[in-house]
């Protein structure tokens, strides 16, 4: 089940991520619940929704007869892709910001283009919103590695971070120049100077790193609720000040945010479940603008969120053990999981023969080592002690010359995060918080 249509666009998460307290405190707050999950599949959206857009008015413009790009289109004057740019640089694809236009015209196409996987067209007005927003992360990334270090395990500085996994909501507008994601990341900067004094070796304790979530998921939920009406009265001075970057455009992405705001609550999803519709309602209050949350519905988004952020960074962890250390890929282990589906397979069998289906859901058979009895886990940590100690002497020493290709440094870098988690992981199968890293550092 969706609200709205957006999730189209996007591979997972969504409506089924949420409990009903959250999916009303976030629809009263103009949050989708679809617009939320994993950063590659957010950044994979809204990147196809614009090429989508480019590749349509790049071919319209060299026609004559169609229309030529958007006034606000540097390639606008029908610019073709090579030609020269006043700085001397040349055109490029990714020049082409038609999607940012508020035209008829626009609007109409961005309701043409296709999501992936043959999904049903978006709403016009939804794409729109997608193409003219990013991924925003409610923990921020320069946290979790040293500095340059995107998309190499071997820069992790909290273990088992997986970047293209993180967690992200769709923050409107650009981080460099209008908007709420400009907003959120004016404010991270400034946070980030007050704890580079506070911190000068660069390393960020765990309730910092928690903090910084706090004060994101805060931002996305205060923005998307409230919002700059205009580019004087903002947020906070930092939203204010992004908005007066560039005043038309955020104006025009908050007028159509209150818009797709509206659309939510009246969705199907919504409208269709006597239940929800009772909670969003009670998270609601007429406001000079219209319907507007109550600060209580704010305050349990905002909760939401950055449990959301929180949980995700543990399954991440949890995903490298089972995936990549010694001890999930052990031969111990695999023994384990088979006597415990073997102790289930009976179990399960007996509550199917009594009619008790909830209890034969949860006794499914498991697939990996994180899901393990937390006593079954111990013994295995035991009995792999020696090779775990083997293989982590190699790790450290690898042969000379080192043909290791960049793929290959990675995946061994995240075995031995894996077997640093697996040693530490707690008899729910959580996992203790680690310092992080200031950018720079």
């Amino acid at each position: 089940m969706s609200v709205g249509t957006v999730g189209a666009w996007l591979k997972s998460g969504g409506f089924s991520e949420w409990s009903e307290d959250c999916l009303a405190a976030l629809i009263a707050c103009g949050i989708n619940p679809d617009a939320a999950g994993k950063h590659s599949e957010m950044q994979d959206a809204l990147g196809d929704a614009r090429e989508q857009h480019r590749e349509k008015r790049i071919a319209d413009a060299a026609d004559p007869s169609k229309p030529d790009h958007e006034p606000n289109c540097p390639m606008n004057g029908r610019k073709p892709i090579g030609s020269p740019k006043p700085s001397g640089a040349n055109f490029r694809r990714g020049d082409c910001s038609c999607y940012e236009s508020t035209s008829p015209q626009v609007m109409a196409e961005m309701g043409d283009l296709q999501p992936p996987r043959g999904q049903p067209k978006a709403t016009p007005l939804e794409t729109w919103m997608l193409a003219n927003s990013e991924s925003g992360h409610i923990m921020q990334d320069t946290y979790a590695r040293d500095a340059g270090g995107r998309d190499d395990p071997c820069a992790n500085v909290i273990p088992g971070y997986r970047p293209k996994d993180s967690f992200t909501v769709l923050h409107h507008g650009e981080a460099g120049s209008h908007g709420m994601h400009e907003g959120i990341t004016a404010e991270e900067k400034a946070r980030n100077a007050a704890l580079a004094e506070k911190y000068p070796n660069g390393k960020v304790p765990p309730d910092e790193i928690r903090n910084g979530m706090g004060a994101n998921a805060s931002a996305t939920a205060n923005y998307s609720a409230t919002g700059p009406r205009n580019p004087g009265t903002g947020l906070d001075r930092s939203m204010a000040a992004a908005n007066a970057k560039n005043p038309a455009h955020a104006q025009a992405i908050d007028e159509r945010r209150q818009q797709m705001a509206q659309q939510l609550s009246a969705s199907p999803a919504v409208a269709g479940n006597p239940a929800l519709a009772g909670k969003v309602a009670a998270n609601t209050v007429n406001g000079p603008n219209g319907p507007q949350p109550t600060q209580k519905a704010i305050e349990k988004a905002t909760k939401c969120i950055q449990d959301k952020a929180e949980q995700k960074l543990q399954e991440m962890q949890r995903t490298t053990v089972d995936k990549d250390s010694t001890v999930a890929k052990s031969q111990a282990s695999k023994d384990a999981i088979a006597a415990e589906n073997a102790k289930r397979a009976k179990r399960r069998q007996k509550a199917l023969d009594r009619g008790d289906q909830e209890q034969a859901d949860r006794l499914k058979p498991i697939e990996n080592f994180s899901q393990l009895p937390a006593s079954e886990r111990k013994k295995v940590l035991a009995a792999t002690e020696g090779e775990v100690a083997a293989r982590e002497q190699a790790l450290a020493n690898p042969p000379q010359p080192d043909t290791r290709t960049p793929k290959q440094k990675g995946d061994d870098c995240l075995e031995q995060q894996g077997n640093q988690l697996a040693a530490v992981q707690k008899t729910d199968g959580s996992f203790p918080p680690f310092s992080g890293s200031l950018p720079g550092f």
